[in-house]
C-alpha cells in the first residue's frame, strides 16, 4: 500500500462504525438478516477500496470478496447455514488481509496523521468482526460453543445471533468481561484466549508506535 492512501480509510472506518451501530438493533427475521446483508456488502466494497492503490492488494482482496459475496447472500436467498459458514469464513479472510496491508502503511508511515489513527483504528475494528464471525461460525459447526442469552438466534445469517456474537467478540477484544456471555467448549476458550491477548498487544504497541513517530517529528533535525 502506497504511502498516501487519499482518505480511503476513512469510508472504511465509516462502514465499520454504521455495522458496530446498527447490529444491537437488529431483530430476528428477514428484515433483520436483510440489513446484515447489506451492512456486509458495505464492508467488502470499502475494504476493497481501501487497499484499491495497490494492484497485488487488490486481487487478492478480491479473491476473498467476491466469492464471500456470492456465499453470503447465496445463504441468504437460499436459507443454507453451510453457505452462511463458508461465506463469514471468507469475510473473515477479507478482513485479515485488508488489516494486514493496513498495518504494513502504519509500519511505513513516517509521521502521525489522521489517515493515519484513522487506519489504527479500523484495524481494531476488523479484529473485533473476524472474532464474532470466527464464534458465529464455531457456534453454528459446534452448537453450544457459547453459554448465549436465550433468544439469540443461531446460524451466521441470523441477525440476532451474529448481534449477540459481536457484542461478546468485542467485549473480550477490550477485556471487559461482563459475564453474561461465556465459552463454554475448548476451542471457544481458546479463541477467547487470543483475541484478548491480541487485542491488548495491539493497543500497547500501537500507542508505542504512535508516540515513536511523534517525537521523531517533532524533535529538531540535528545539524
Amino acid at each position: 500500500m502506497h504511502q498516501e492512501s487519499n482518505g480511503r480509510f476513512r469510508f472504511l472506518f465509516a462502514a465499520l462504525m454504521i455495522l458496530v451501530a446498527v447490529m444491537p438493533f437488529l431483530r430476528p427475521g428477514a428484515l433483520g438478516a436483510g440489513i446484515l446483508q447489506v451492512l456486509f456488502t458495505l464492508l467488502l466494497f470499502s475494504g476493497l477500496y481501501a487497499v484499491s492503490d495497490g494492484k497485488r492488494a487488490l486481487v487478492v482482496a478480491s479473491a476473498f470478496a467476491g466469492p464471500a459475496l456470492v456465499f453470503l447472500w447465496a445463504g441468504r436467498f437460499m436459507v443454507n447455514t453451510a453457505l452462511d459458514g463458508i461465506g463469514a469464513l471468507l469475510l473473515a479472510g477479507f478482513l485479515v488481509f485488508t488489516a494486514t496491508e493496513i498495518l504494513k502503511y502504519i509500519v511505513r508511515a513516517r509521521r502521525v496523521t489522521s489517515e493515519l489513527i484513522f487506519g489504527a483504528v479500523c484495524v481494531y475494528l476488523m479484529m473485533g468482526i473476524v472474532g464474532a464471525l470466527l464464534f458465529a461460525v464455531l457456534d453454528l459447526w459446534s452448537p453450544g460453543s457459547l453459554a448465549l442469552p436465550a433468544g439469540a438466534g443461531s446460524g451466521v445469517g441470523d441477525a440476532t445471533h451474529f448481534s449477540a456474537v459481536a457484542y461478546y467478540s468485542f467485549v473480550t477484544l477490550t477485556t471487559l468481561g461482563y459475564g453474561d456471555i461465556t465459552p463454554v467448549s475448548r476451542l471457544a476458550r481458546s479463541l477467547s484466549t487470543m483475541e484478548a491477548v491480541t487485542g491488548q498487544l495491539y493497543l500497547a504497541v500501537l500507542v508505542a508506535r504512535m508516540v515513536g513517530l511523534q517525537i521523531a517529528h517533532s524533535t529538531p533535525a540535528s545539524d
